[in-house]
């Protein structure tokens, strides 16, 4: 499967003389407008992460900040959005998630991107991009994403084995079981959730 983001409008291009590309990869990343990259099986950051450190000069023990942050929510221009929605929904025997791999069923795998700070008021707007898969930040694919210029649109390309891609909605109305879970958490981190006085399928949905 291949991920990114777009800055062509797929309705007007669909509409065009041209058309939209054939292809993600070269053909729509080639426009310069787009910037798409592969996911592969296993978890791919090992090769952005040292180029990461090259580029940056952090050193190879020096942990990364993720854009996720530390809370059970991530902070969004659209509101706050619980990292449980980011992890697979599968869990083990003991009530944990299982670990799985980015291409297994049941992953899931999603982009963002985050705008970088300018070092001067002439430096133009740029944004990196970042996958998250199964609710880990992979870190920055990109540093030079135009985000200003217009919208940004999603971009999936299902090819090879892969047989099937939904998509998950994050925003909207929430449950009064949801929205009470979220403001547990704040409170409680995982490790503890386990030892609090409660039944066993209530420590579950916690962890869930």
């Amino acid at each position: 499967m291949r991920l990114g983001l777009t800055l062509l409008d797929p309705q007007t291009a669909a509409l065009g003389d041209k058309g939209l590309p054939q292809y993600a990869l070269p053909d729509l990343a080639n426009t310069g407008m787009s910037w798409i990259f592969p996911i592969s099986k296993s978890q791919n950051n090992v090769l952005v992460e040292l180029v990461n450190q090259v580029a940056s000069g952090r050193r190879e023990n020096e942990p990364r900040a993720s854009v996720l942050g530390d809370g059970h929510v991530v902070k969004t221009p659209r509101g706050f959005v619980s990292k449980m929605v980011l992890r697979p929904q599968t869990l083990s025997q003991n009530g944990t998630p299982q670990g799985i791999l980015p291409m297994d069923a049941g992953s899931r795998i999603g982009v963002m991107f985050v705008p970088c700070a300018k070092v001067s008021k002439d430096e133009q707007d740029l944004a990196e991009m970042h996958f998250i898969i199964n609710g880990e930040d992979q870190g920055p694919c990109t540093k030079a994403i135009p985000y200003t210029r217009g919208p940004l649109h999603a971009v999936v390309d299902v090819y090879g084995t892969t047989k099937q891609v939904k998509i998950v909605q994050l925003y909207g109305v929430k449950t009064l079981q949801s929205v009470c879970r979220d403001a547990i958490l704040q409170y409680v981190n995982n490790g503890s959730i386990k030892a609090l006085p409660l039944p066993k399928c209530l420590k579950d949905f916690l962890l869930s």
